[in-house]
């Protein structure tokens, strides 16, 4: 009991801490700019470009406050507008006197809206509060289901890698050991981000841990899945999907590419984008299915990734680019597996710099031993 008291933070020193290290400019204008872009819609943001910053700002913060009331609950919305109500008086007192004419009870109107408000600040802390403790426990889930350590594969150098944008994250990195002449190895994108997305992901996940033991071929799996997702998920629902598995003893992956970015093969210092091959599942139940091979000799690379790498934006908004990712493909050579996905993560944060992550980014590194 007193261990656990001890621990607790003190408010003076947390908040003195906050305003040594916490760099307070850069949070704060990114808490803004994160408040900007949830309750004003991209179209609006266009127009109000057009604007002078002060119509601008005066817009923006009309807006901002309009939708913050329309998004509260009833007994919320009534409080919050009774404290702008309050505060627009401010200065104005209520008073009550008994039969002397002695004041009995008085309250300041500008007191009174910062009461109000500050419990419909409590109210939505505790919402908030309630809903990380749900997706902390939903990301601890999420990190269960995933890959336990790298794969470990004769004749195979292999690095697996995800980072959701949020807590919880729409991307599926996965490896499955068939047999042991067969392994598996999953990558996947669900449309979107956040809890949907990450519950579909371990639907996708399941699913595909279903049939890769009873799999009739490559293309039938792929059918399968997608009849599944067509079945059981929401219309607007759809997951791109590279399954594909590799043996030991040889140097060829067959491969089953379900409108994921296409997967990029290093021999030398060349590079070779695969082609496209099947559309996403989810988006048609007639949808058929082709597989694809590669073969890789000693020292060649097969690299796989989600959208997180290639549409990564700076603050300016410009994206990372397919073209950037072909040319750190091309230093890969003579490098491990770990050592290219972390030279991938390092120019991807060196580019993005402070911006937040926009997407669930993934890397599959597959090197081919001598």
């Amino acid at each position: 009991m007193n261990r656990q008291k001890q621990a607790e933070p003190k408010l003076r020193e947390t908040v003195w801490n906050d305003i040594k290290h916490g760099n307070i400019k850069r949070t704060l204008m990114q808490d803004l700019r994160d408040l900007y872009e949830f309750y004003i819609d991209p179209k609006t943001r266009d127009r109000l470009d057009r604007f002078g910053w002060f119509r601008k700002w005066f817009s923006a913060s009309w807006r901002i406050l309009r939708q913050a009331i329309l998004r509260l609950t009833p007994g919320r919305r009534i409080l919050l507008v009774l404290s702008i109500i309050l505060a627009v008086s401010a200065g104005s007192r209520y008073e009550s006197y008994d039969n002397g004419g002695n004041v009995q009870f008085g309250i300041e109107f500008n007191t009174a809206s910062y009461a109000l408000l500050m419990v419909v600040l409590m109210l939505e802390l505790k919402d908030k509060l309630l809903a990380r403790s749900e997706l902390e426990t939903g990301r601890s889930v999420q990190i269960a289901l995933m890959p336990e350590e790298q794969p470990r594969i004769p004749g195979w150098d292999v690095w697996l890698y995800t980072r959701p944008a949020n807590d919880v994250g729409g991307d599926l990195i996965d490896h499955l050991i068939i047999h042991e002449t067969c392994h598996g190895i999953a990558i996947g994108d669900v449309a979107g981000k956040g809890l949907g997305a990450a519950l579909l992901m371990a639907k996708l996940q399941a699913t595909i841990h279903a049939l890769a033991t009873m799999k009739k071929s490559l293309p039938w799996m792929g059918k399968e899945l997608n009849k599944i997702f067509c079945r059981d998920c929401m219309p607007s629902r759809f997951a791109s999907l590279i399954y594909l598995e590799l043996c030991p003893e040889k140097g060829r992956i067959q491969m089953l590419n379900a409108g994921h970015m296409p997967p990029i093969i290093l021999r030398g210092f060349k590079t070779e984008e695969m082609p496209h091959a099947n559309q996403a599942i989810g988006l048609s139940a007639k949808a058929d299915f082709k597989e694809q091979s590669a073969s890789l000799n000693s020292g060649d690379f097969l690299f796989l990734y989600s959208d997180g790498v290639s549409e990564a934006q700076n603050k300016s908004g410009l994206f990372f680019g397919e073209d950037r990712v072909k040319e750190l493909v091309k230093s890969f050579r003579y490098k491990s597996s770990e050592d290219c996905g972390k030279l991938v993560l390092d120019a991807v944060a060196a580019f993005t710099e402070d911006a937040r992550p926009t997407d669930d980014l993934s890397l599959v590194i597959i090197k081919r031993k001598g």
